[in-house]
């Protein structure tokens, strides 16, 4: 499943797989590459310039942009007639007539159709040598492939194939091209959900209470340190059953979820592997350990080298899940992208 959330000023992606919501270590703080890297774990979502209210201006090469200026929620979309003068995403929409002037928001805010187009053609049409329907219809393409472009760098990098993925529109302009992303990506089925307006606010009332503990540790499947990984691991269970019973008391249903952080010989970054036991005592359970790593990398990276040196242990990470509170989903619409 690939959950959008397209707002104002951004576009977030992210990829729930087998019903697991995926975590990273790599979130920036600040620009990418020049930021800081946190090393913490969080959920592993991606995010681009580009929504509702990004602005749509050509550049000095006469090529069209969006983003990732935005014109905010004040001043706003030239359409909202709160003194904004540059054209948006939702100022396209406008003009193409996929918004209803009328009943914006309910009905309770009015839109200026005749102050967009204007703007549209000001600052695209003339440049570009279109009418206000085409730099309309190229903002809001040009919009859509940046959002592609993010989702297949998150989807195809990691070995899924977004053409056997359900594509999720979230936020208040999800509605403005999902299914137009849906069909670039070639989605077989596109969900709005009832909530989708304010998904990731109705997702925090939903979010799993959880808490997350790690210890290092180094060993070899080839020579494994059995005594030391059982300490660990008893440590660990230790901590998350004193959480469960502690601050964690008021969540249904709680479970423990143990990991690896496992890889090969020469290689910098670990893959995460889930393990299969509380506790060593045979090699085949090591061994499974290790092929566990193998379909991970197979899964990741499109390949894996059964042959290659015995791969290591470098931390292992524990996490204690519940839900803390049970609430209806509600109800949704689907729509089919082809």
């Amino acid at each position: 499943m690939i959950v959008t959330d397209t707002g104002g000023t951004s576009c977030d992606v992210s990829l729930v797989r087998r019903g697991m919501i995926p975590t990273t270590r790599e979130t920036w703080l600040g620009p990418e590459w020049t930021g800081h890297i946190t090393g913490f774990p969080s959920i592993d979502v991606r995010s681009i310039g580009a929504g509702g209210g990004s602005i749509a201006w050509v550049d000095d090469g006469g090529l069209l942009r969006v983003g990732p200026q935005s014109a905010g929620a004040d001043p706003g979309p030239v359409c909202y007639g709160r003194g904004g003068s540059q054209p948006t995403t939702t100022d396209a929409c406008l003009a193409l007539g996929y918004i209803d002037p009328d009943y914006f928001l309910g009905g309770s805010m009015k839109l200026d159709v005749a102050r967009a187009e204007a703007a549209i053609n000001e600052q695209v049409g003339k440049k570009l040598g279109l009418s206000v329907q085409g730099a309309a219809s190229a903002i809001l393409q040009v919009v859509t492939e940046k959002m592609v472009q993010l989702i297949e760098e998150l989807s195809v990098n990691q070995g899924v194939d977004p053409r056997t993925a359900v594509l999720v529109g979230g936020e208040g302009a999800a509605g403005l091209n999902s299914v137009a992303i849906g069909r670039r990506l070639g989605s077989p089925q596109v969900v709005i959900p009832e909530v989708g307006a304010a998904l990731s606010t109705f997702g925090a009332l939903l979010s799993l209470l959880s808490a997350e503990y790690a210890a290092t540790f180094v060993t070899t499947t080839d020579s494994f340190d059995y005594a030391g990984a059982n300490a660990i691991l008893e440590s660990l269970l230790r901590q998350c059953h004193d959480f469960i019973e502690g601050p964690g008391g008021g969540a249904k249903d709680p479970t423990i979820e143990l990991s690896a952080e496992m890889r090969y010989p020469t290689q910098v970054w670990d893959l995460e592997v889930p393990l299969r036991v509380t506790s060593f005592s045979t090699a085949e359970e090591v061994e499974q350990v290790r092929q566990d790593l193998h379909a991970a990398k197979q899964e990741v990276f499109g390949s894996f080298d059964p042959s290659a040196p015995p791969p290591s242990s470098h931390g292992v990470r524990a996490s204690a899940v519940g839900c803390a509170k049970r609430r209806s989903g509600g109800r949704g619409r689907r729509f089919p992208s082809p």
